[in-house]
């Protein structure tokens, strides 16, 4: 299997986490551009990701 091949079988979710959880500084959600993000975190980055990933698309 091709690392092309695992990132398309990862869970959108399951990747935003680890990607997040690998950089303890570093806002994943922010990073992608949500300017509605408040600038401080309450540390409940599962919930925060999960209400991201069920927003509608801007």
């Amino acid at each position: 299997m091709t690392n092309r091949e695992k990132l398309i079988k990862t869970n959108v979710y399951d990747l935003l986490c680890r990607i997040n959880s690998q950089t303890p500084c570093f806002c994943i959600i922010q990073a992608l551009g949500d300017e509605n993000k408040p600038d401080i975190c309450d540390d409940k980055c599962d919930k925060c990701i999960q209400s991201w990933l069920n927003e509608e698309a801007r």
